[in-house]
This record gives C-alpha cells, sequence and structure tokens, in this order.
C-alpha cells in the first residue's frame, strides 16, 4: 500500500471521509484531496504534519521500509503472544502500558531526520521524473 492509500484507509478509518477528517484538522478539503491523488511528496511539509497529527501517528509511518518493518514485527509478536498464557499474557499488557505511560515526549531528533528523509526522497523522485 502506497502512502497516499495508507492516509486515506486511515482517514476513512478515523473519520468516515475526507471531508470530515480536512474540516477535524482545519487544513481545505481540497489540499487533502490534492495531496491524496497527487502524493505525499508534493506537499507541503507543515500540510504533512497536520495530517500525521490528525491521524495521531508520525510521519515515519508514511515510510514503506518502516511500514515493512512494524508489519513483520507485529506479526512476530502476535506469535509469542499466542504461546504465553493468560497470566503471562496480562502481565506483557501491562508492561508495554508502562511503557507507552513512559512515552509521552516525542523524539524531536528523530522527527527531523524522518523529515529530512522525506524531503530527499521527494528530491530523488523529481530528478528521476525529469
Amino acid at each position: 500500500m502506497d502512502r497516499e492509500q495508507t492516509l486515506k484507509t486511515e482517514i476513512e478509518t478515523k473519520f468516515g471521509n475526507v471531508k470530515a477528517f480536512s474540516d477535524n484538522i482545519k487544513v481545505p478539503y481540497t489540499t487533502v484531496r490534492t495531496i491524496l491523488e497527487r502524493g505525499v511528496g508534493n506537499a507541503r511539509l507543515d500540510n504533512i504534519f497536520k495530517i500525521c497529527d490528525g491521524l495521531d501517528f508520525s510521519i515515519s509511518h508514511l515510510n514503506p521500509a518502516f511500514r515493512t518493518e512494524t508489519r513483520e514485527l507485529n506479526l512476530n509478536l502476535s506469535r509469542i503472544f499466542e504461546t504465553l498464557n493468560s497470566d503471562q499474557q496480562a502481565d506483557v499488557l501491562n508492561y508495554a502500558s508502562q511503557l507507552l505511560a513512559k512515552q509521552s515526549v516525542v523524539n524531536q531528533t528523530t522527527e527531523v531526520e524522518l523529515t529530512e528523509n522525506l524531503t530527499e526522497t521527494t528530491k530523488k523522485k523529481k530528478k528521476k521524473k525529469k
């Protein structure tokens, strides 16, 4: 699934449609629709940040490598979790909740690096088109 389809799926899952989402994040509907149609790489970063914030996920979710690694990690975690007894599963869930509580501050360095990578990827794509 490409980045635009990932966004559209998330938007429709969480908000029902693009219009409701654009109203919620205070970005014009036509802007969001254009990003979904023409591509994330052609969009202004501030709009991408608003979209990701509105969907409550990091910009790294738009990186195809991240999605593949996450999918594989989720499969492995699911397999492990299923082999545990119910008490152990409860312990894992409790520990995960504790970790999430500690993770209240986003690592800004990572966000900057991801933004730079996204910008670099966009530039490379534009060079290839020429």
